[in-house]
């Protein structure tokens, strides 16, 4: 019996001792293979990007099965562009090797537009232009002597049917100004017209609905209207009532096409904006609207049947139209105050 037990000592003696020494071991060999492993991680991380940067001319083909019709604009990428090295510090663009379009334009400080690259390989690359709701993606491979591959687009409402378009890149020379430090600033969003610059009026004051603001002549005023499930008011001025739709399903637009309506895409406080108006003045519908206006919102601003001299005002005001602040607390217009007495 004794001699039982001193067996039975010495087997868990045994594995005691092996177990201690296995808990030894492991830790002193655990960290080098973890720098190891972060070595491997680092030498096959960090496709080469330089090769890539440059300037390059691009030529978008047809979407199919189909196109998006006025929305093209917005999943358009320019004509002209610039793979920079230098890396973004603001917005989607944070860490990311920056895209320019060329020539090189102004973004206004608080706009959500990105565009940004990456390398995906020695042959491949990924080049992307999004506000956070819709933009468009560029996949790329070596070919011959040119990019090639396909443009994939995004929006913030699904498509039933997915669409693509062939694209190729062909590296251009880069003008003197559009390196990184060269003049100009970001680019303007993807597929948008560059406007002329309209000042306004030094006598036009500041007209505020809290999300939004314009700049009007003297007189003008804000209203808050009874809205059902969006923030809906109008400015009033000069014989003109401006009325806004704010919230998820505004007004598109879309039945204000050409050849009857001059339509315009282009920028307004670094928002895309899409802005109609009758040629012939006083039969139709002078508006603006914004895909992307902020608060996970829609815009639309517009006035009916407008003289010419009106319309040109209207046109001038959506120019000062500026983002920011907060919504109303309420939907429905405040009660009016009673008087006390």
């Amino acid at each position: 019996m004794q001699r039982r037990n001193r067996i039975e000592l010495r087997r868990v003696a045994f594995w005691v001792a092996l177990m201690s020494l296995l808990f030894v071991l492991v830790p002193l060999r655990c960290p080098a293979q973890a720098d190891k492993s972060r070595t491997n991680i680092q030498v096959k991380s960090a496709p080469p990007s330089a090769p890539f940067a440059g300037c390059y001319e691009l030529k978008l083909g047809r979407w199919w099965p189909w196109g998006f019709g006025e929305e093209n604009v917005y999943v358009t990428p320019p004509n002209r562009l610039q793979l920079l090295a230098e890396r973004g510090t603001r917005g989607f663009e944070d860490g990311e090797l920056l895209i320019r379009t060329i020539p090189r334009q102004e973004r206004s400080t608080g706009s959500r537009e990105s565009s940004f690259w990456s390398a995906k390989s020695q042959h491949q690359l990924l080049l992307t232009w999004t506000d956070g709701f819709v933009g468009v993606s560029l996949d790329l491979a070596r070919n011959r002597d040119e990019l090639s591959g396909w443009a994939h687009p995004h929006f913030d409402a699904v498509k039933l049917i997915p669409r693509i378009a062939h694209v190729t890149a062909r590296r251009i020379a880069c003008e003197p100004n559009s390196s990184a430090s060269g003049g100009g600033g970001p680019p303007k969003p993807i597929g948008q017209q560059s406007p002329d610059p309209v000042a306004a009026p030094t006598d036009w004051h500041k007209v505020d609905s809290g999300p939004f603001s314009i700049l009007a002549p003297s007189g003008w005023e804000y209203h808050q209207l009874e809205g059902v499930d969006s923030f809906v008011g109008e400015f009033v001025g000069d014989g003109v009532v401006l009325t806004f739709d704010f919230g998820g399903y505004s007004n598109p637009l879309k039945e204000e096409k050409k050849p009857a309506y001059v339509v315009i895409h282009k920028s307004i406080d670094g928002r895309r904006a899409k802005i109609v108006s009758p040629r012939t003045p006083g039969h139709g519908i002078t508006g603006v609207y914004f895909r992307n206006a902020g608060h996970s919102s829609r815009l639309c601003v517009w006035a009916k049947d407008l003289t010419s001299t009106q319309q040109e005002l209207v046109l001038k005001i959506f120019d000062t139209l500026r983002f920011g602040g907060p919504l109303p607390r309420y939907l429905l217009p405040p009660p009016p105050t009673k008087n006390v007495g």
